[in-house]
């Protein structure tokens, strides 16, 4: 579920970014946004399981997205065609997770003119983003590996899971980052029930859990939070309080 969301959420940016750039005359703001995008498919790769081809097509997509950025390539029509590839390459590098077979035309292409123009030294390697890097970043892909393995085993301690929650809080709270610090509290306090013994494992505590991994993902990817990301951060943190304390979230 959370892949699904977060690749429908990178694809849509990306068309967003594609328009502005086909009609907007705040050009400085639109190659500014490139930059921003460059991060996402980094940190998108990073959290979404692709084949090794979409991985390296992730890269390549980032480094022409900084050359964009910084003006060391043109916004002309050329790249106009090369975004509108990259689109389509977007809809089917998330969903590539052990498929290396054949690529479609419009990514054969696409990788084919970017790994020209990166052996001519006109767009040049991207280090890994800073944010996934970042201590953030780092606990992000902790919770979400061990949120990974006690989804898929039924019956698992989330133990695992609640201490890399609660990694994720004591980090946020250096930070001073309330939001993250009360999601990552408010689900590890409720799994805590569970690790105790004092309630059981129950469909409402996986969907708090599945809710709140998936925002922290949002978060990690895009560095922000839309509207309805705020509402949902408020909903997830007001069932997992209902729920640590033996309520019922059916009846809210």
């Amino acid at each position: 579920m959370q892949q699904l969301s977060i690749n429908e959420r990178v694809r849509q940016s990306f068309e967003r970014l594609l328009l502005e750039a086909l009609t907007s005359p705040a050009h400085q703001e639109v190659l500014y946004k490139f930059e921003a995008h460059a991060g996402y498919l980094l940190r998108w790769r990073s959290v979404v399981p692709m084949s090794t081809r979409a991985r390296s097509g992730c890269g390549l997509a980032a480094c022409y997205l900084s050359a964009l950025a910084g003006a060391a390539l043109p916004l002309d029509s050329t790249a106009h065609l090369r975004l509108r590839q990259l689109g389509q390459c977007l809809v089917s590098w998330g969903r590539s997770v052990g498929d290396e077979s054949s690529s479609s035309e419009a990514e054969q292409v696409l990788v084919q003119s970017l790994t020209a123009l990166q052996t001519q030294g006109l767009i040049q390697s991207k280090p890994l983003d800073s944010a996934e890097n970042s201590d953030f970043g780092l606990m992000v892909l902790k919770m979400l590996s061990a949120f990974e393995t006690w989804s898929t085993q039924p019956g698992s301690s989330p133990q695992r899971l609640s201490d890399a929650l609660l990694a994720l809080k004591g980090l946020a709270e250096q930070h001073q980052d309330q939001r993250i610090m009360e999601l990552a509290w408010a689900t590890a306090n409720m799994l805590d029930r569970v690790i105790d013994g004092t309630l059981p494992m129950t469909e409402a505590f996986k969907g708090v859990v599945t809710r709140a991994a998936k925002l922290l993902m949002i978060a990690f990817v895009f560095q922000i939070w839309n509207a309805e990301d705020e509402w949902e951060y408020a909903h997830t943190i007001e069932d997992a309080d209902v729920l640590a304390s033996g309520g019922d979230v059916g009846l809210l």
